[in-house]
């Protein structure tokens, strides 16, 4: 029956809208607004996924102990990059990722 659909004239494709730097700031700039911790920690955990391109059974379970603080890279002024341990779907092991300050986007920097 959903072939037969998809086949007559009237169909049209419907895909997955992008989530846009634009959508991304405006999530940011709503969120922050308010100036609540458990926004400011929603705020956290969206640009995180989003920069690791993480699913939601990946990230929604994250804690502080996933970062590991061994791997952080830092320098005299600032911090640069951050490592946080990742469990994927279909993984068998935990990798590890690093998160990069983004000096060019610092509204976007998940650092």
């Amino acid at each position: 029956m959903k072939q037969l659909k998809k086949d007559d004239a009237d169909y049209r494709e419907e895909g997955v809208a992008q989530l846009l730097p634009c959508d991304v700031r405006d999530l940011r700039n709503n969120l922050l607004s308010c100036q609540s911790i458990v926004n400011l920690q929603t705020w956290t955990i969206i640009i995180v996924s989003v920069i690791l391109f993480l699913r939601h059974d990946e990230f929604h379970d994250v804690t502080v102990e996933a970062f590991d603080s061994s791997l952080f890279c830092v320098k005299a002024d600032r911090l640069v990059s951050l490592a946080v341990r990742i469990k994927g779907k279909c993984d068998h092991h935990v990798y590890t990722f690093r998160l990069h300050a983004d000096n060019d986007n610092p509204d976007l920097c998940p650092v």
